[in-house]
């Protein structure tokens, strides 16, 4: 089964490059422009990774890593930032990671490691 991902991102431009390349990587991928519709969007519909903007309008992404890490099946969160100050609040409200961007080829490599993690766990 393909990793599901949902990009948040308000900045359009860098939503939509990050959810073009992600499908030609082969991953499903969802966006959304804020941190209410993402919130909506995992509720609906599980996702596995969700690569969240921390500067958000309305609900900030640390609120957003908070909400998604209290659900039942809390998805493996990457803060995805152009601050590298806010490395330690991302980490305390529950992001699993934090990349600064674009930081591109460490975005890849995390994501090959927690496939590679989901194959060997549905390994019977």
């Amino acid at each position: 089964m393909r990793t599901r991902i949902l990009v948040v991102e308000d900045d359009p431009d860098n939503l939509e490059t990050l959810g073009l390349l992600l499908s030609t990587w082969q991953y499903d991928v969802l966006l959304a422009h804020s941190g209410e519709l993402a919130i909506g969007m995992a509720a609906a519909a599980p996702v596995d990774v969700v690569l969240l903007d921390l500067g958000l309008p309305g609900i900030q992404g640390e609120e957003v890593a908070a909400i998604l890490k209290a659900g039942i099946s809390p998805p493996y969160i990457v803060a995805y930032t152009g601050y590298e100050r806010l490395e330690e609040a991302a980490l305390a409200a529950g992001c699993d990671a934090f990349l600064v961007k674009p930081s591109l080829d460490k975005l890849a490599a995390l994501l090959v490691a927690l496939d590679l993690r989901r194959a060997k766990e549905s390994l019977p």
